[in-house]
């Protein structure tokens, strides 16, 4: 099985790990039935309510692409710029207006405005609304750092081994030393190590470098047997939990890729079909974004209603709109952007 897989069908895997994404908040945040009250889809709610592995396959495969984009452009200075604007702009356009509104118009605090316009508030108070926004921007600003550990010098594996165990280490200790500090955090910290898995495979990935077949086996095994555990409360304890649902996101990732792979052998259709799903995969991050900030809109409304699947669902939807009209916009700001270097240049 060849590594790559995961870079030729990254499109797909995006989309569908940010539609589940979505959907889990429907039980998560909104209290949803996911089986829509029919048993037969019971198996379906299971499934659906796992979502958030979503999260994990979006961090194990940010790691790997990070390795393609500082390979082919390895100024320090220019990756982070480029990175930045791709986590700031969106984040901002989406959320500028709602957080002026919100907190210092009507809740005439402008503090918690500014503090929630650095993207880094999660960090101060624990506020876990944007959290992932919070740890994609430190691992982007921390990833030549990372690079260079891995990757600069001789014994490759020891070094990606040593970075990785070091950080299980310290995440461990960071649990038993401060564990009000830890929970407070533990949401992104936790999933720090299958980011690093993910930078870790970015090398053999980029290299095209083939598996054995079992792999693929094995990748199947990990993704729907953690799902298994972690549905019925095998694992205990947060540390463990969340460490299962890195390995969970690692084999999803390649699961997906699988799946990619085999629905591309039908020809035109199935090709259609990863065009489809690679849609919103282009706009993922947007859709976390406006998904988040109209749902947070939805519960201040009358229009709420605890537990309302297809109320949600709209509201869903509307998201997917909004998500798709902001990289529009975030599109044209950056071709403007590119064009006023280009003249004063």
């Amino acid at each position: 099985m060849n590594l790559n897989l995961v870079s030729k069908h990254r499109g797909p895997i995006y989309g569908f790990s940010i539609l589940w994404i979505v959907i889990f908040h429907a039980k998560a945040i909104d209290n949803c039935d996911l089986s829509f009250g029919m048993e037969s889809l019971e198996y379906l709610k299971w499934f659906l309510a796992t979502g958030n592995v979503g999260v994990d396959i979006f961090l194990f495969l940010s790691g790997i692409c990070l390795y393609f984009s500082f390979v082919k452009q390895p100024d320090y200075q220019k990756f982070i710029v480029k990175r930045l604007k791709r986590v700031v702009l969106p984040a901002l356009l989406v959320y500028s207006l709602y957080w002026l509104i919100r907190f210092w118009v009507i809740g005439g605090n402008p503090v918690d405005f500014f503090s929630r316009m650095t993207l880094m508030r999660f960090w101060l108070t624990g506020d876990s609304v944007i959290w992932f926004i919070s740890l994609i921007l430190v691992l982007y600003v921390l990833y030549p750092y990372i690079y260079q550990a891995m990757f600069n010098g001789t014994h490759t594996l020891a070094r990606c081994l040593v970075v990785i165990g070091s950080v299980i280490a310290v995440v461990w200790m960071f649990s038993v030393v401060n564990p009000e500090l830890f929970d407070m955090v533990e949401i992104a910290v936790c999933r720090i190590p299958v980011f690093l898995i993910g930078c870790a495979m970015g090398k053999l990935v980029h290299e095209k470098r083939t598996a054995n077949p079992v792999w693929a086996f094995v990748s199947i095994l990990l993704f729907f047997g953690s799902i298994y555990l972690l549905r019925n409360n095998y694992i205990q304890g947060t540390v463990e939990f969340r460490f299962v649902q890195g390995i969970c996101g690692i084999g999803g990732t390649y699961t997906l890729a699988l799946a990619a792979e085999g629905v591309s052998k039908l020809g035109t259709i199935g090709n259609k079909c990863n065009e489809l799903l690679s849609k919103p995969g282009d706009w993922s991050l947007e859709l976390y974004c406006t998904h988040i900030m109209l749902n947070q809109i939805y519960q201040l409304s009358p229009l709420y209603v605890d537990g309302s699947i297809k109320r949600y669902l709209v509201v869903a939807a509307s998201a997917i709109l909004l998500a798709w009209l902001v990289k529009k916009a975030e599109d044209a700001i950056l071709k403007a952007w590119d064009l006023r270097k280009q003249k004063s240049a």
